[in-house]
């Protein structure tokens, strides 16, 4: 329960019939020529495979595997070792092509058309025009199809001057996405991948603004990995039922190192070499001495003994209610800074106002034009009153404030219990029957917690 289901893996990708023959005389090839779409995909493979070809040169051992999947989305020679020590640590989406690696290409990009002169409006079109290119290089999976859109959609509002926040660029991918391919919703990487961006766009500024004593770009990088790691993690667990608690600082010092560092190295080595070999090996010699330190701090973060734990399968309304949780926490927390500004403000404003409140009847004392009298004798009043003194917020809400954090914490500590379901609840008696390769194995748990 909860593995991967194979057959309906085959169905959303519109694959509904398996068909197998005995040797290569039971497979007879058609005359009828290639449709132009199959053409289209068949280049794209074939620079695909030109482009791994040409790292396996500039690489050696699992080098060369784990930057094809780096540079060019080419995940079939990577080192299943290597993989499962990136997957326990929750890395693998820096080797998954996704915004981060659509964001590399266009700096570089970006840069390069400055550095030959060309305008602001010819390098964003130029840029545009890549990222298709490079998507398909990539291989289109659904994380690399969103990134693309995203930026295509970014760089020619950006063109226009009018550029809006991620949000709208997140749903009109998003929307662009499901009119092609409905079946997508279904995907695992679709979902990781709009889940974790629109996280990122939502919570960044409250995480970064609640981090106020650390260094700005501390501050920025820790607020993003918390942020992808709150994101992520409910659908990780859903999928994948293990969580690594070492994987926060993992994310933190790893994937800004391989973000900034290795994948530009592993970009240039592949430009550079395309163009004259050995030019190309220098920025592969480099990138290669840095895989070493990123593997050797993947393996020592990976050995921690105790820091992995196992999830059973949760309900999908766990998962839906970890996210209503967490857009009640920003809030909450959104409330809660709101009004703190507000106050920092109003006592910034009593302590700095030297000039105190017009006071009319005490003007009338001293001014004597003010206190005059009537044609009919009448004592004249001021018509202006004491300007009143308006109370701070900080007494508006106070015990909602207070209320909050404990709330928040008791409703957290809940969906907790509710996704480790402790076997101290569990009082139904099971009989499991699992396919050990050789034979059936049958495993026994009794209502009071005992196997057999």
């Amino acid at each position: 329960f909860g593995g991967f289901d194979y057959g309906k893996y085959l169905k959303s990708q519109r694959i509904h019939w398996v068909l197998s023959v005995k040797g290569a005389q039971g497979v007879e090839p058609l005359d009828s020529p290639i449709p132009w779409s199959a053409r289209l995909l068949r280049w794209t493979d074939e620079a695909r495979d030109g482009i791994g070809g040409l790292m396996d040169t500039l690489y050696d051992g699992p080098d060369a595997g784990y930057m094809k999947g780096l540079v060019a989305g080419i995940q079939d020679d990577l080192d299943p070792a290597q993989f499962d020590s990136f997957s326990r640590l929750g890395l693998t989406h820096v080797i998954a092509v996704s915004g981060m690696h659509f964001g590399v290409f266009a700096f570089i990009l970006l840069k390069l058309f400055a550095l030959l002169r060309l305008t602001r409006e010819r390098a964003l079109e130029l840029t545009i025009a890549a990222m298709p290119v490079y998507m398909l290089l990539t291989g289109a999976s659904p994380s690399a199809i969103r990134a693309c859109i995203m930026g295509m959609i970014a760089l020619y509002m950006a063109r226009r001057d009018k550029l809006k926040d991620g949000l709208h660029l997140l749903s009109a991918s998003l929307i662009a996405m499901l009119a092609w391919d409905p079946l997508l919703i279904e995907n695992v990487s679709f979902q990781l991948s709009f889940v974790v961006t629109a996280g990122l766009l939502l919570f960044v500024p409250i995480a970064t603004r609640l981090m106020p004593v650390l260094p700005p770009s501390l501050r920025a990088a820790l607020a993003v990995a918390v942020t992808a790691q709150a994101a992520s993690f409910p659908l990780s667990v859903y999928y994948f039922h293990q969580f690594h608690l070492l994987s926060l600082p993992a994310n933190l010092v790893l994937v800004p190192f391989i973000s900034f560092v290795v994948m530009p190295l592993g970009m240039a080595s592949a430009a550079l070499g395309a163009i004259w070999h050995p030019l190309g090996s220098f920025a592969a010699e480099a990138a290669s001495w840095c895989n070493r330190l990123v593997d050797w701090t993947v393996n020592r973060l990976g050995e921690a003994g105790g820091m992995q734990t196992y999830w059973p399968q949760p309900s999908v309304q766990w998962v839906l209610a970890a996210y209503a949780l967490l857009l009640a926490t920003a809030e909450g927390l959104k409330r809660r800074m709101r009004a703190r500004e507000e106050r920092e403000r109003w006592a910034e404003r009593q302590a700095s106002d030297a000039i105190p409140a017009f006071d009319a009847r005490r003007r009338a004392a001293f001014v004597a034009a003010y206190a005059g009298t009537g044609p009919a004798g009448e004592t004249t009043e001021p018509l202006l009153s004491a300007e009143p003194e308006r109370a701070p917020p900080a007494e508006r809400g106070r015990r909602i404030r207070l209320l909050f954090p404990l709330g928040a914490a008791l409703a957290w500590i809940v969906w907790l219990v509710w996704g480790i379901q402790p076997a101290a609840f569990d009082r139904d008696a099971k009989v499991m029957f699992l396919d050990v390769g050789q034979g059936d194995s049958i495993l026994i748990r009794t209502g009071e917690g005992r196997y057999g």
